[in-house]
């Protein structure tokens, strides 16, 4: 499955929130480093009920929209 998400970095607290149909995630974590990155995968892990490693950033890396893949 893929999905569209938008990413809210240097958040004042680590959410998932459904908006108009689609998934914003809000992260505490800095730009910087990869490390919001990392944090959104483990809060759509989360937010999922899914282990960390069935969830990779397919498109968007350095953007605050990413497609993101999700194994079934």
């Amino acid at each position: 499955m893929r999905i569209e998400v938008k990413v809210i970095s240097k958040s004042s607290r680590n959410f998932v929130k459904e908006e108009n149909g689609r998934l914003k995630v809000y992260v505490t974590a800095p730009r910087d480093k990869n490390k919001a990155n990392k944090a959104v995968i483990e809060e759509l892990a989360a937010y999922f009920n899914i282990k960390k490693n069935r969830i990779c950033i397919i498109q968007g890396e350095r953007s605050s929209v990413k497609v993101v893949g999700i194994e079934s």
